[in-house]
């Protein structure tokens, strides 16, 4: 038995799973508008909000590989550390972006 829909303060959000009982999008409704959906793929996240924002994210695992956002379409590759903290971020280049 799954969870498919939650409300509190105007605010619904619907779930949907499939055959395995994998959740395989989330949609968040306000005043019967969509406020944000995200859709789950094998290794792939895709979120948009209502600002038309999205975000592209690719996972192994539990680590997050790569991130691509709308607003800034720089691809950003995320190592991790043996206590899966991200360490070294990495542009498309290979060239450091930031790092802990």
């Amino acid at each position: 038995n799954k969870l498919t829909q939650q409300d509190k303060n105007n605010t619904t959000e619907y779930y949907v799973y499939d055959h395995q009982g994998n959740r395989v999008r989330t949609v968040i409704e306000s005043n019967k508008q969509i406020q944000s959906q995200r859709n789950y793929l094998p290794s792939l996240d895709i979120s948009t909000n209502k600002a038309k924002q999205q975000t592209n994210t690719l996972h192994i695992g539990t680590h997050i590989l790569s991130e691509i956002n709308k607003d800034n379409p720089q691809t950003r590759y995320q190592l991790s550390s043996h206590l899966k903290t991200n360490t070294l971020e990495l542009n498309d280049q290979a060239q450091i972006i930031s790092y802990e």
